[in-house]
């Protein structure tokens, strides 16, 4: 399933003691095959565009189906 509006993307921290970031996804484009999220951080209430790297992982929310 791709990721969509609704589903978590999740940061992972490199450096012990530091917890993971989580952010809603608003919305998917995708440029010349590089996928660009519009994401709303839950810590610092903000919104800003992401380009996933490694570490970057989407948890898909629950209530979606998947896409034809």
């Amino acid at each position: 399933m791709e990721p969509g509006p609704g589903d978590e993307l999740v940061v992972e921290s490199n450096d012990s003691g530091h917890s993971e970031r989580v952010g809603t996804i608003l919305a998917v484009s995708d440029r010349n095959g590089c996928a660009t999220y519009l994401v709303h951080w839950v810590a610092g209430d903000y919104d800003a565009l992401l380009s996933p790297w490694p570490g970057v992982h989407v948890r898909h929310r629950a209530d979606r189906s998947p896409s034809l």
